[in-house]
């Protein structure tokens, strides 16, 4: 289907998502496995595919940020262990880091760059909010901001 859609759009890159994995792990076969090497998996075979056909891939980066070091709470961070996977993906995924609400600092902007990441800032609706992440994200950049990905919900 990335193929299909990348041919149709005549694109250099798709985003696939991976946002969203709260039930992770469940199957008595997956269960022998960490959230973490399950989730990575996922991701890689993607990135395989799409990077030996020379394509691009992006990613919601919320399930590679630890709950528990950001605070950002089950829906921007993850709670499940599939955060470790952050060091068992490719360097060259493109991370989508999406926040929508205001927030003292966003750290997720310093953890991506740390590990290597390239980042698209992704903020919504709220214009202060998009103001204030990305003036944090200028004051903290270390080369690994891409741009910025608006995004829509409605």
């Amino acid at each position: 289907m990335t193929d299909e859609l990348i041919g149709v759009f005549e694109a250099d890159g798709i985003h696939v998502g991976c946002d969203e994995a709260f039930q992770i792990g469940l199957c008595p076969s997956c269960r022998k496995k960490s959230n973490a090497d399950l989730y990575a998996g996922h991701i890689n075979k993607l990135h395989e595919h799409l990077s030996a056909n020379g394509k691009k891939m992006y990613i919601w980066g919320d399930r590679l940020l630890s709950d528990e070091k950001t605070g950002y709470g089950m829906y921007e961070s993850a709670d499940n262990g599939t955060e470790s996977a952050i060091d068992k993906i490719s360097k060259d995924i493109i991370i989508c880091d999406w926040h929508y609400e205001n927030m003292p600092e966003y750290k997720s902007v310093d953890i991506f760059a740390e590990n290597g990441f390239k980042i698209l800032l992704s903020p919504w609706k709220d214009v202060g909010n998009a103001k204030k992440f990305i003036e944090y994200a200028a004051a903290h950049d270390t080369g690994c901001i891409d741009g910025i990905l608006a995004t829509t919900w409605c």
